[in-house]
């Protein structure tokens, strides 16, 4: 028979029990166990005093006396909320409810995806990544703007990442919303414009004190919508024209003036941009004309 003395252990020759079996105390406490399952009375942040003598990878430990659990990561522990995990027995996803307020608009965080695909509609255009999401790639099958909200950082581990794909229109928009005070890029919030594909990834931030929402892999992203698209607006019998747009940057504008032999000719006018609010410009003709204006 082995000799467990030799490393620490206490030899016990029966179960433990109490003095009577009308003894109403327990006779453990998970508490002060290595691993297993225990519940603290702290929040979240208590997870990080558990000391590593009485860590063990896979352990299940609620805070908040049992209101979420998190689980135990298998990696080199920093004693920070990257070791944990968010730790759920529901196969549906609990945590697919994450509507919260941003800057005064509440989102609404419904869950929209199914089989890896999220196909927007007038009255539903949310997406609310799951924490059963992690490295899957989504269908961006959307007819119109379009939000995604991510899970909360400390819910999921490093390198949690989903990729999102959207191959149908490119004069759509896209914002990418963290949960509440998590950041993307060192911001609030990230717009996506147009066709094309991106990943999102949690990791380190640069202080390493925290962790940040990072773009991984992306192409064909944009900064504003149909940028470098040509826009055409067509005119009859016009002598001054003002054209809005929402394109936040002064375009490049050419003028075609209908020849009268069935074709056209480009014209120099007088655009007047309004480069305060770069939402239009005017175009006076200086006589009445017919044709179009090609703006970029």
């Amino acid at each position: 028979m082995s000799d467990f003395s030799d490393i620490g252990g206490i030899p016990v020759l029966g179960f433990i029990s109490p003095v009577d079996t009308r003894d109403e105390y327990a006779v453990t406490d998970p508490l002060y166990a290595i691993g297993g399952f225990r519940i603290l009375s702290g929040d979240v942040d208590t997870l990080n005093l558990i000391p590593e003598s009485r860590r063990r990878a896979g352990m299940i430990v609620g805070i908040n006396n049992g209101e979420k659990y998190y689980k135990l990561l298998d990696k080199v522990w920093d004693f920070t909320l990257d070791d944990w995990e968010v730790w759920s027995i529901s196969e549906s996803g609990d945590d697919d409810s994450n509507d919260f307020d941003f800057n005064g608009t509440h989102i609404n965080g419904s869950r929209l995806v199914t089989n890896k695909l999220m196909q927007v509609s007038s009255d539903q255009n949310t997406l609310n990544v799951s924490l059963i999401d992690n490295n899957i790639i989504v269908n961006l099958k959307c007819l119109e703007d379009y939000n995604i909200i991510l899970p909360p950082l400390n819910s999921v581990g490093l390198g949690f990442k989903i990729t999102f794909k959207n191959l149908i229109l490119d004069n759509i928009k896209g914002v990418i919303y963290p949960y509440n005070n998590d950041l993307i890029e060192n911001s609030n919030f990230f717009n996506f414009f147009g066709k094309g594909l991106f990943q999102i990834t949690k990791m380190t931030s640069l202080d390493g004190l925290s962790s940040e929402w990072v773009l991984t892999h992306y192409s064909n992203i944009i900064d504003r919508r149909l940028q470098g698209k040509t826009k055409k607006v067509d005119f009859i019998n016009e002598n001054l024209i003002t054209v809005t747009h929402d394109l936040g940057y002064i375009p490049i504008v050419q003028v075609w003036q209908n020849d009268g032999l069935g074709g056209f000719s480009d014209v120099d006018v007088d655009v007047d941009h309004d480069y305060v609010n770069k939402d239009k410009f005017t175009i006076d003709f200086g006589e009445t004309l017919s044709g179009f204006i090609l703006f970029i």
